[in-house]
């Protein structure tokens, strides 16, 4: 039987998922070092954006901070069940002559010490769950460079679709590569909340008490 949807109109705590915790991005000691870390990983950087890789600045906290202020719509730090920073996670604000499009981009990203738990997969669903439900979007995005193996397996892992590709977009490392867009709509998140029970565990609570209502 096709489970019935409905919005949920109690207030509740939305900030966690089945491990983790959301907060603010604060200028702790530990979101500094999480900060820094990001900055120093190659690896990460050169498979998240398409710009030139250039020397690290001096005063990564300040730039990350304005970054909150004015490209986010959402930017959390992610905490495990040891309360340790492990990760920030974040959905890209929309400038106002775009925002009847409602759609947005994820950025992920989880400390070396943190990967192949599954702490991406959770984090990214929680923000997608977010993004549809609390944030009234429609549609979230990702450009991932075809030679980033493990973010292309984490978002197809998730259902998110290819759709399209601009080949040979990417100069990096002496090499073109391709430029892959991937998407998933807000009825398919839904669809896939009854049929996954992933998602029902990531989501927890979250899922039972407030379920994603219409198409609108």
């Amino acid at each position: 039987m096709k489970k019935k949807f409905m919005t949920c109109v109690a207030p509740f705590y939305h900030f966690k998922s089945a491990r983790l915790d959301y907060y603010n991005a604060t200028d702790d000691g530990d979101y500094k070092y999480l900060i820094e870390e990001m900055h120093q990983d190659v690896a990460s950087l050169s498979g998240s954006s398409p710009k030139l890789l250039q020397p690290r600045l001096v005063d990564v906290h300040t730039t990350s901070e304005k970054c909150v202020v004015d490209k986010c719509l959402l930017r959390a730090v992610i905490d495990n069940d040891e309360c340790k920073n492990i990760g920030i996670v974040s959905l890209k604000a929309i400038p106002p002559e775009l925002a009847h499009h409602r759609c947005t981009e994820v950025h992920i990203y989880i400390g070396n010490k943190y990967r192949g738990l599954g702490y991406g997969a959770e984090a990214t669903t929680w923000a997608t769950w977010y993004a549809f439900q609390m944030a009234g979007m429609h549609r979230i995005q990702v450009s991932i460079p075809s030679f980033n193996t493990p973010a292309t397996k984490l978002f197809e892992g998730l259902g998110f679709a290819e759709e399209g590709r601009q080949r040979s977009s990417i100069w990096f490392n002496g090499q073109w590569h391709d430029n892959v867009l991937y998407g998933v709509l807000k009825n398919e998140f839904r669809d896939w909340l009854e049929t996954d029970s992933r998602f029902s565990y990531i989501l927890g609570d979250l899922n039972n008490n407030c379920l994603l209502d219409g198409d609108f």
